[in-house]
């Protein structure tokens, strides 16, 4: 039953991924940016590059979609390639990049279990 729940979140989580790539290529290749208001929120311009060059349904887990912007006190670096996305799009950015995380976790974790 887990089995069976994980191969359709799989499946989703590939579909969100798409369909999201999908958007965030119309963002970078659009001429008109996102005005970085209330409703916007900042990620880097490069993360977002390397994920659209990726496999499909395939995200990067190493660093975060917005880990490029901060320094290690928390200030946005000013010359940081960043670009506003709406807020709905970047939710569905760190879930599907949460999903990936939990995943990598999860399959640490069944591979620390078999060994032992």
């Amino acid at each position: 039953n887990e089995c069976l729940r994980a191969q359709l979140q799989k499946k989703v989580t590939a579909t969100d991924a798409e369909d999201l790539r999908k958007n965030f290529q119309v963002l970078l290749d659009s001429e008109d940016a996102v005005d970085p208001g209330e409703d916007a929120m900042l990620v880097s311009r490069l993360w977002i590059q390397g994920w659209l060059k990726r496999k499909a349904g395939s995200i990067s887990t190493d660093i975060s979609p917005t880990s490029a912007l901060a320094c290690p006190h928390g200030n946005l670096v000013p010359n940081a390639k960043r670009m506003a996305v709406p807020r709905y799009l970047w939710l569905m950015l760190k879930g599907l990049w949460e999903q990936a995380a939990q995943d990598v976790t999860h399959k640490a974790q069944q591979q620390q279990q078999q060994q032992q």
